[in-house]
């Protein structure tokens, strides 16, 4: 089964067709110089009008579901309650659940959402 991707403003658009995954996308963004699209497994992109699977996606142990994008960092939410971002070239883990969340000395979402805003800060002066 073929899906097929818009791309496009206003009142141009053209169809990017794809043959490579028959999975439900989950979530879009644009980061860097191309739109992402991932599933609940998978991260795709679009690039110069070709629909392919996301070279940064290689090596992530990490699975993706909600994705969004600001200020050069990628950041991922699986449905399993995972959460990773991709910045400057390499991932990294915020939560990553093999086991039951809420055990004791487990850092909260808050705390590593402000330890990530932190460690940017600090990259970006």
């Amino acid at each position: 089964m073929m899906k097929t991707v818009f791309q496009g403003h206003g009142d141009h658009w053209k169809i990017i067709k794809q043959d490579i995954t028959e999975s439900l996308f989950e979530s879009m963004a644009w980061h860097q110089d191309r739109l992402y699209i991932s599933t609940e497994s998978a991260l795709f992109e679009v690039k110069d009008g070709k629909f392919n699977k996301a070279a940064i996606a290689e090596g992530s142990p990490y699975t993706f579901g909600q994705i969004d994008a600001h200020d050069g960092v990628l950041l991922c939410s699986s449905p399993r309650g995972e959460m990773s971002y991709h910045y400057d070239k390499e991932w990294h883990k915020l939560i990553y659940r093999e086991r039951p969340p809420k055990k004791p000395g487990e850092q909260s979402l808050l705390e590593a959402m402000k330890g990530l805003e932190r460690k940017m800060r600090a990259d970006m002066f």
